[in-house]
C-alpha cells in the first residue's frame, strides 16, 4: 500500500503437485480503460481500480528508471539465489525455509 492505495499484489495457487506464487508491482500508470474494455468490463470497473491503486511513478518523488529497477531487482535475486546455494551445499535450510519458530 502506498497512501492507502494498492500498489502491489500476489496471488498463489496451490496444487497437490507444487505451488505457483505470482506477484506484481505497478511500475508505471496502468491503462485501466483498456485493460476493462479488452476484458469486456463495464467503465465503473475502470474508475475504481484507478481510485484504489497507484504505481511507483507517483510515489518516488522523481522520474521512476525502469531499466535501473530491472538492474537491481536482478542483483538482488542472484544474491538471494547464491545465498540459498551456498546454504544447501553446507547441508543448512535456505532463509526461505526458516520461520519465526525455526525450520518449516
Amino acid at each position: 500500500m502506498s497512501n492507502g492505495r494498492k500498489i502491489a499484489g500476489l496471488a498463489q495457487v496451490r496444487r497437490s503437485n507444487g505451488v505457483l506464487l505470482v506477484g506484481g508491482v505497478l511500475l508505471n500508470q496502468s491503462p485501466w480503460e483498456l485493460l476493462c474494455q479488452t476484458l469486456s468490463r463495464p467503465p465503473c470497473e475502470a474508475k475504481q481500480l484507478a481510485e484504489t491503486t497507484t504505481h511507483c511513478l507517483a510515489g518516488s518523488g522523481n522520474a521512476f528508471d525502469p531499466a535501473l529497477f530491472e538492474k537491481r531487482l536482478y542483483r538482488g535475486i542472484r544474491t538471494c539465489l547464491q545465498q540459498d546455494t551456498a546454504t544447501r551445499r553446507k547441508g543448512l535450510a535456505p532463509s526461505s525455509e526458516v520461520g519465526a519458530g525455526g525450520l518449516a
